[in-house]
């Protein structure tokens, strides 16, 4: 359940990765195609304005100032009264009518919606050091129907203006000197949903591929879960026959027990031992066991020897305590081992037993070995290692979980390591402590 909860983590994790990359793959292919429509927007704007340079290259800017002068210098000037002046300079609406007409004839076919303005936002008198137009009143010399909101600056004018005033009967010779600032702007209307148009397939196929990702995520956990279901029916069944098997081998063992001694009897208990081995290991239940002492290790040795006579096992036993390791434990461990030794085409087994600061017990054979990549799979339980040569080899693969088991029960650790060129090590390590 943690493993799929795990699973279900990562996942999550990953997919949300993968929907910020996309969400910011989006915004950035967003931010381009605004930024390339108001490109060109600002190019169709800037033809514009040099056809209206030349519209208006017959107006007289000196006659504009001067209608500037005309007002009263004395008082700061409102956008009303500048803008009424502004008018014999050159009626707007013959400028926003050309502008309109250019527009439509600019933008036929590209779907875009422009607004353009062209103003006077500043005109500073030098002579008395004032700003004689408010900051939020321009002078608009022309724009669209369409109104500019938040326009782009396209360009910015500045010019001189000098204007002087004479009258030989008040004795009057005065020069004036005017400062004017202006600038072009444009706004693209409809960008917001001329991108987002432009978009949509991305969106799309992003959409349909984070979709995608989550029905495979889907369908895997589906068919994992239905995996588990059929395994743990297959565990269920299997446990069901070891426990069922265990009836018949203790009616065999009684039978055996009450038949008189012959030449098969030997052969038949070795074999029902093998049996009851087998299911012990399939089956197994939580026994309370003494501690096992020197002679009990000497004798569990012995009594494995007897039981594969073709394999040469040679031990080394260092005993000096034994506080932890019970004999059913040992017996069971040691046994595993070696029958998996000998299954294995092993024809030489040594067994190495420690029992000090720590109880240490190793196991090497001279068999086919274990593949380095099978390493962390071994241990669990009915895995077998899946290659031509285990076809011939009988077994359930429940030797190795159970010592792993027993192992870690007892707080200890086990780890395998395989032969330069065959065989198999396992070196198991106890604490040796009450």
């Amino acid at each position: 359940m943690n493993k799929k909860r795990n699973t279900i983590l990562l996942f999550s994790l990953c997919f949300l990765i993968l929907l910020g990359l996309q969400v910011f793959y989006i915004y950035n292919s967003y931010r381009l195609e605004e930024k390339e429509m108001n490109r060109k927007a600002r190019e169709i704007s800037d033809d514009i304005l040099k056809e209206m340079a030349k519209i208006s290259s017959e107006t007289d800017e000196e006659e504009f100032v001067r209608n500037i002068f005309l007002l009263n210098r004395e008082t700061f000037l409102t956008h009303k009264e500048i803008h009424h002046f502004s008018r014999s300079f050159q009626p707007p609406e013959h400028f926003n009518q050309a502008v309109d007409k250019l527009l439509k004839e600019k933008t036929q076919g590209t779907g875009f919606q422009i607004a353009l303005k062209n103003e006077v936002f500043s005109i500073y008198d030098e002579n008395q050091k004032k700003e004689l137009l408010p900051a939020l009143n321009p002078i608009v010399l022309y724009q669209s129907t369409s109104k500019v909101t938040e326009g782009h600056v396209i360009s910015e004018g500045k010019w001189n203006s000098h204007l002087s005033q004479t009258d030989t009967d008040k004795n009057l010779d005065e020069k004036y000197n005017y400062i004017l600032k202006s600038k072009a702007t444009f706004q693209l209307l409809n960008v917001h949903s001329l991108v987002i148009r432009k978009i949509i397939p991305l969106c799309l196929v992003s959409l349909s591929i984070l979709g995608f990702l989550l029905y495979l995520f889907w369908r895997n956990l589906k068919s994992i879960e239905l995996q588990n279901q059929k395994i743990a029916q297959l565990h269920t069944t299997i446990d069901s026959i070891a426990h069922e098997l265990n009836t018949p081998i203790t009616t065999m063992k009684f039978a055996i027990a009450s038949s008189g001694p012959d030449t098969s009897r030997e052969l038949m208990e070795r074999q029902l031992d093998r049996l009851e081995h087998i299911v012990s290991s399939i089956h197994t239940t939580e026994n309370k066991d003494e501690l096992i002492i020197e002679k009990e290790i000497e004798a569990c040795i012995q009594q494995i020897k007897s039981s594969y006579p073709s394999l040469h096992i040679l031990d080394k036993i260092h005993f000096t305590k034994n506080e932890s390791l019970t004999k059913q434990v040992f017996e069971s461990v040691l046994k595993n081992l070696v029958d998996n030794s000998f299954k294995y085409k092993a024809k030489n087994v040594l067994i190495q037993l420690t029992f000090g600061k720590m109880i240490e017990l190793t196991v090497s054979d001279d068999g086919i070995g274990i593949p380095e990549t099978e390493h962390a799979h071994i241990f669990k339980k009915y895995y077998r290692v899946s290659r031509v040569e285990n076809h011939e080899i009988n077994g359930l693969g429940v030797g190795l979980y159970l010592v792993k088991k027993m192992i870690g029960r007892n707080k200890g650790s086990i780890k395998v390591i395989s032969g330069l060129v065959s065989g198999v090590t396992f070196k198991i390590s106890l604490p040796n402590e009450k």
